[in-house]
């Protein structure tokens, strides 16, 4: 299917030599298979002569484009990747790459320490870009990516709950710190009351003492 003629079996002598590369490098351990496969495939291709592209070998061996991709990419980061294809079948590098997680999380550290120590310069000089990121990628986590229509809605609710939350928090102060209304209506009803009951009382002692006739005691 890639139409390779007589050199179809150089280049499958090229893709084997490539995948024990890999292997050597940690490319392959936790991958599939058929990612490790294209991408050796895909590289063997054009590394005698072919312009070959990832749908070509996608097609064959049914994985997902952006795995090739990442494959290829992992690959370029390695010492293997530097050699010509004469170099590659007659020399044997014996030193390994780093496993490509452990080369990311390294990155990550980094970043994170230059956040930690306000190192702007660091961080937007793309030092610590990720090879295996593009760089649209790339720019967007030093630029920081915009929100979107519906995260700027999200805070926006959580905005208003958080004044609404305030407001009523506020209210209930205010109210803590007066005298309720049932309680000094009840309390003035009771004043009144008391009022009432000492009238009469005053009103009657008032009665006796100027009545005309009552006697005076001799």
């Amino acid at each position: 299917h890639l139409e390779l003629d007589e050199k179809a079996n150089a280049v499958s002598l090229t893709a084997l030599r490539l995948v024990a590369r890999m292997k050597r490098d940690w490319i392959v351990a936790g991958r599939r298979p058929a990612g490790i496969c294209a991408a050796a495939l895909l590289i063997a291709a054009r590394a005698h002569g072919f312009s070959k592209h990832h749908q070509d070998v996608t097609k064959i061996l049914r994985v997902c484009g952006m795995t090739v991709t990442n494959r290829v990419r992992e690959f370029e980061l390695t010492p293997a990747a530097n050699l010509t294809l004469e170099q590659f079948h007659r020399d044997d590098i014996e030193t390994e790459a780093d496993p490509p997680a452990y080369s990311r999380n390294k990155i990550m550290e980094a970043r994170a320490k230059a956040i930690q120590e306000g190192n702007t310069a660091l961080l937007t000089s793309g030092a610590l870009d990720n090879p295996l990121d593009g760089p649209r990628k790339s720019h967007l986590w030093r630029a920081g990516e915009k929100d979107n229509k519906r995260t700027a809605e999200f805070k926006q609710l959580y905005s208003d709950l958080e004044q609404q939350l305030e407001v009523g928090d506020e209210t209930k102060d205010t109210i803590d710190g007066e005298t309720p209304v049932i309680a000094a209506a009840d309390d003035g009803k009771e004043k009144v009351v008391q009022e009432a009951e000492k009238k009469p009382a005053e009103e009657e002692k008032q009665l006796v003492v100027h009545d005309p006739s009552a006697k005076v005691p001799e």
